[in-house]
């Protein structure tokens, strides 16, 4: 949980991003494919690292923090009350550069209809 929280502090700095990302991925490859000993007291740990994983869109991309809550999900039992504070950190897609209504496919008429002497004489 302290590789993930690296990146919360020195956000600004490359390196400490790098290292919570590893660390998700490591927590991503837990939840596949590790064993666990006590259920309880490894599912609460593995939903307060899920947690912070996903809430923290600043640190870790949205497909990284989407796998990780369909592991966490996929492989313990979610109760009503973790599926809520998972919900409300939604995974939106990222906003197009562009919009459809920016793309032009014909020519465009250009000529202003305005009096161009009113203006030129108020000088």
């Amino acid at each position: 949980m302290g590789d993930l929280r690296s990146g919360k502090h020195y956000w600004n700095e490359h390196i400490f991003k790098t290292w919570a990302r590893d660390s998700a991925f490591r927590l991503l490859y837990l939840f596949l494919l590790g064993d666990f000993g006590s259920d309880v007291k490894d599912s609460n740990r593995a939903y307060n690292a899920a947690l912070f994983v996903v809430s923290h869109c600043g640190i870790f991309e949205r497909r990284t923090r989407k796998m990780v809550r369909e592991a966490y999900e996929e492989r313990f039992d979610v109760s009503a009350k973790q599926l809520r504070e998972l919900d409300k950190w939604e995974f939106h897609p990222p906003a197009p550069e562009y919009s459809e209504d920016d793309l032009t496919t014909e020519s465009e008429d250009l000529s202003f209809d305005f009096d161009y002497d009113y203006y030129s004489d108020r000088s």
